[in-house]
């Protein structure tokens, strides 16, 4: 299996809400967040092991800041590698939006890769 390296730069694009209580944006956004180590993120100070760490991916800012929020759901996690950007996770869940040690997380695509390629073939 294949782990995209933690503290890497990562992007997400959406049309979800910019705050918890605000409104959809207008605009597509794109928001650059790294990636969080799994040992980090379900650390009691994060999500006290709510996270598998084999099937997700945690990004965004412990300080919290820019995070994805309602609405960015199904969106895509980017993440560079050898130079160029490819799909990794897809916006899942999270705490709020934006909050302090409540960063994104994201279903690992290369994880449920083989799930998804079984999905297609069966019913295709």
């Amino acid at each position: 299996m294949y782990f995209i390296q933690v503290r890497s730069t990562s992007l997400f694009s959406s049309w979800g809400k910019t705050a918890w209580d605000g409104e959809k944006s207008t605009a597509l956004k794109e928001i650059h967040v790294p990636i969080i180590s799994p040992l980090i993120c379900n650390s009691p100070f994060y999500y006290f092991g709510q996270m598998d760490i084999l099937s997700m991916i945690c990004a965004g800012y412990g300080e919290g800041g820019m995070d994805s929020c309602k609405g960015d759901s199904g969106g895509p996690l980017m993440c560079e590698v050898n130079g160029k950007w490819e799909l990794h996770g897809l916006v899942s869940w999270g705490d709020g939006c934006a909050k302090r040690n409540r960063p994104g997380v994201y279903t690992n695509i290369v994880a449920v890769n083989s799930w998804i390629n079984l999905q297609r073939a069966t019913y295709s």
